[in-house]
């Protein structure tokens, strides 16, 4: 059984406890899903290697990078990637308006 699965259940089985809700619901679990979006340094450091769909004034607009690392202190930090040209860059994470991991078929 999945975590997910398991998850669920325990928190089936706490609302019908607790009589949260009533006898007719539906619990409904999700994961963010293969292009899961970036928002955290941690997000970024948990998926160096991957490919990523990046919106940055930095980058012109949007393109598709290998997260290569992250560096800087809290609240300054620096995704480090490579550009479809092979370019490493640096980016202010609060210069990135929109990330997401890059699933290709």
């Amino acid at each position: 059984m999945s975590d997910c699965a398991l998850v669920s259940r325990a928190v089936e089985a706490r609302l019908e406890t607790e009589t949260k809700v009533g006898p007719d619901y539906v619990l409904e679990v999700s994961s963010p899903g293969i292009e899961r979006p970036l928002h955290r340094a941690a997000d970024w450091r948990r998926f160096v290697g991957q490919r990523a769909s990046v919106l940055s004034p930095m980058l012109q607009g949007r393109a598709e990078v290998e997260i290569l690392g992250v560096e800087g202190t809290d609240g300054a930090e620096r995704i480090v990637v490579r550009t479809a040209q092979g370019i490493e860059q640096r980016l202010a994470l609060a210069d990135v308006k929109d990330a997401r991991l890059a699933f290709t078929w």
